[in-house]
Order: structure tokens, then C-alpha cells, then sequence
């Protein structure tokens, strides 16, 4: 089989899946009609998005700046933690009760907390 098959059979399949979703979608909406705002068409969207490109350009520069400086802050912070548990008794014996706490609260019920504190969002 050569190159191009394999290609052609690997990416075929998701290609014609999303056409028909879309275009169903479009259809769809088309016969419907309902507000724009509930469900826009694919092709608002994508026209949205062009239009938007250079601010969507922008906001995500700003989230993986956000998203790096959290990672390396957690780095820092977690290495501090591993190494002051690993070197006293007392300190594993306080901070691993309130880790093991921290760590059973979803994610999304720290969220409005960390914002307050921090003022995440810009």
C-alpha cells in the first residue's frame, strides 16, 4: 500500500465525519432558524472567529503566559514542600493532613477561592 492510500485512509473517515456534521448543522439551522445567539451556524462562527482573530491572538498569548507562570510557581512551591516534608518529621507530620485535604476539594470549588485571592482574572 502505498503512502498515499495510508494517508488517504487514515484521514478520510474524520474529514467526511466533520463535513457531515457540519453541513448537517448548517442545514439544520438553515430550515430551523432559531436565534442567532442560542446556536449560531459554523459558518458565524468561523466568521467570528476571523474577524476576532487578532484578540483571540492576543488572549492566548496572555493564557499560556498565565498558564507557564502557574506551572512554574507550583514547580517551586512543590519542590519546597517535598523537600521541607522530606527533611522534618514535624513539618510531614503538619503538611500532609492539610495536602491530603487540599487534594480531595475539586479543582472547580478552589477556583473562586484562588481568584479572590490572587485576582486571576484580567
Amino acid at each position: 500500500m502505498t503512502a498515499a492510500k495510508t494517508l488517504l485512509r487514515s484521514w478520510l473517515p474524520p474529514v467526511v465525519a466533520a463535513a457531515v456534521i457540519f453541513g448537517g448543522w448548517e442545514a439544520v439551522l438553515a430550515v430551523v432558524r432559531p436565534d442567532g445567539f442560542v446556536l449560531p451556524p459554523p459558518s458565524e462562527i468561523g466568521s467570528a472567529v476571523v474577524e476576532n482573530f487578532d484578540a483571540i491572538i492576543t488572549a492566548t498569548g496572555v493564557t499560556g503566559f498565565i498558564i507557564v507562570t502557574g506551572l512554574l510557581a507550583g514547580v517551586v512551591v512543590g519542590a519546597a514542600f517535598a523537600l521541607l516534608v522530606t527533611a522534618f518529621r514535624a513539618a510531614n507530620e503538619t503538611l500532609t493532613p492539610l495536602a491530603v485535604a487540599v487534594n480531595a476539594v475539586p479543582i472547580i470549588a478552589l477556583a473562586p477561592i484562588f481568584n479572590a485571592w490572587f485576582g486571576l482574572l484580567s
